[in-house]
């Protein structure tokens, strides 16, 4: 990169467009969001063992130019940063200046929407044509975190709150592939656990085990692997 910021962009297909006509490949390395700066790579180049020689610097410069970097994450193609956007919509409706459980509890359900559809979206059948540019599977277990972590350390304090996380994190659960299911399981696990140490009421938190308990039946330790722990 020759500026520090985050990638905001990618434009792939100029990628395919330069790789096809200097006989070489490209693998994306700085995902959109990621922090970039001049020491970091945005993309490696190999050439094909055809090709009259090594990638040169126009090529490095023309890739480079493929990559947008920004001041800030946009949400564009950064999936990440648009569900810390909802989640921070929720912990500020969760502050005591504003006590609105109800919009927290709406962000939820917009959450799990948009991940359960993520979860669901079969592979782009024309992803062939993107054939010389390759980039490693963005984690998907992440997204949980960033979606649904922030809500349960502010909620603890609404009951109503934390009973519709588990209820969201159990019909995750029922659509997710293991490694999603295994981070959604630990944050119930985190989650009560933080309502102990921060004292919660009695009820409330006897009413979350519960409502844990039949997550853990609902959605066995073993679950078959229905789809694919990352995306493109």
């Amino acid at each position: 990169a020759t500026r520090t910021g985050h990638v905001q962009f990618v434009d792939v297909q100029a990628l395919q467009t330069l790789a096809e006509a200097h006989e070489a490949r490209v693998h994306v390395s700085a995902r959109p969001g990621d922090l970039v700066h001049p020491a970091a790579a945005l993309a490696w180049l190999s050439a094909s063992p055809d090709a009259p020689g090594p990638p040169g610097e126009p090529l490095a410069s023309a890739v480079r130019d493929a990559f947008v970097v920004g001041p800030e994450r946009t949400i564009e193609q950064d999936a990440g940063y648009g569900l810390i956007v909802l989640a921070e919509i929720a912990q500020r409706a969760l502050s005591p200046a504003v006590n609105d459980p109800g919009t927290a509890i709406a962000v939820l359900g917009s959450q799990t929407r948009l991940l359960v559809r993520t979860l669901a979206t079969p592979p782009d059948p024309d992803a062939d044509r993107f054939h010389r540019v390759s980039a490693v599977a963005a984690p998907l277990e992440a997204l949980v975190v960033l979606a649904y972590e922030p809500i349960a350390r502010n909620g603890l304090d609404h009951d109503e709150v934390i009973h519709q996380l588990l209820r969201h994190l159990e019909a995750l659960m029922l659509n997710a592939p293991p490694g999603v299911i295994d981070q959604a399981r630990a944050l119930v696990r985190n989650t009560l656990a933080r309502a102990e140490r921060a004292g919660a009421d009695a009820v409330d938190l006897q009413g979350w085990r519960k409502l844990a308990r039949e997550l853990d039946q609902q959605v066995p330790m073993e679950t078959p692997d229905r789809t694919a722990t990352g995306c493109p």
